[in-house]
């Protein structure tokens, strides 16, 4: 193989810059960061994406967390504050097709989440009649009702869809909501409005690993 030449005064160098890791170093390229003060039940939420090895912002929107001191890692199933972590953002529900590219459920007026901890389907997603007797939060009719337009549910305790990894200590039924009337504190969800909804739904993207962060700035 030929030497090659040394660069003199005068020749012509390229650069290479590398524009850094295709993928973001903590295995997700989506991730939806929500910021209150501490002890507000007001908070800011925006959707960040790896691009050219950085999070680049793509939106951002009011929201509402915990009305009982905000966002906390301090979670029960009788207290009302908004799950402090980062956490994996699962299924959406929802009562129609979407304008998305994440996973949907379509849901009806017997979906519900059950949220009693003596039930083995604790913060487990169904229809009513599987979960017999148990308490359940009947989010299907408020699809149905049109009080949200979609739910996003976050996976901090369990997928919704078995009892892995579920703890019966950590709270349930915990999403986002996108909100038909106007948003306000909340008994431990993150609420938007509808319209916001329907913007960061069209901008999500399963084979992105979308995730969340609840912080307190």
């Amino acid at each position: 193989m030929p030497k090659q030449k040394k660069p003199s005064k005068g020749d012509s160098v390229t650069l290479c810059v590398s524009k850094g890791s295709v993928h973001a170093p903590d295995g997700y390229d989506q991730k939806v960061v929500v910021s209150a003060e501490s002890d507000s039940s007001y908070a800011e939420m925006t959707l960040y994406e790896w691009k050219d090895g950085e999070w680049s912002k793509s939106f951002s929107c009011d929201a509402t967390v915990g009305k009982n001191g905000g966002i906390s890692s301090n979670n029960s199933e009788s207290n009302t504050l908004t799950p402090k972590g980062t956490f994996r953002l699962g299924v959406v529900l929802t009562t129609k097709q979407l304008d998305t590219k994440k996973k949907m459920y379509l849901a009806n007026a017997d979906t519900v989440v059950c949220d009693d901890t003596s039930s083995p389907y604790y913060n487990q997603i169904g229809q009513k009649s599987a979960f017999g007797s148990y308490h359940t939060d009947p989010v299907g009719k408020k699809l149905v009702n049109n009080v949200n337009n979609a739910l996003i549910f976050i996976e901090h305790n369990g997928d919704g869809f078995s009892s892995t990894g579920v703890s019966k200590n950590n709270s349930s039924v915990i999403t986002i909501c996108g909100c038909n009337s106007s948003i306000s504190p909340t008994n431990g969800c993150i609420d938007i409005s509808a319209s916001n909804m329907n913007k960061l739904l069209s901008l999500l993207d399963e084979s992105k690993n979308p995730h969340i962060t609840t912080e307190v700035k």
